[in-house]
């Protein structure tokens, strides 16, 4: 690693909001109490950002897992470019 790219990874690290991955270490779960920790608004829809997930993100080929948080339906699960895991919601939901 260049030394002049550290302070990069670590600001990067810095503004990233961890998220626990629990569909790595319990993957049959099928329900997590969670807590939505930020939301970002992107330009066509809104994703969440929560404290735990047992959402697989979009990665390599498969799609990212769907579902429901509550009544809110979740359409997509991807890593952003800070590696934040992003559960998108249906552009209709407003919340």
């Amino acid at each position: 690693m260049l030394w002049w790219t550290l302070p990069l990874i670590l600001d990067n690290l810095y503004h990233m909001i961890p998220t626990n991955k629990t569909y790595l270490t319990d993957p049959y779960k099928k329900e997590l109490d969670v807590t939505i920790v930020a939301i970002r608004e992107l330009k066509t829809n809104k994703a969440l950002i929560f404290d735990s997930t047992i959402f697989y993100p979009e990665g390599g080929g498969p799609k990212g897992d769907i579902g429901y948080i509550e009544d809110i339906p979740i359409v997509d699960t991807q890593y952003n470019k800070d590696g934040e895991i992003l559960h998108f919601v249906d552009s209709s939901n407003n919340f």
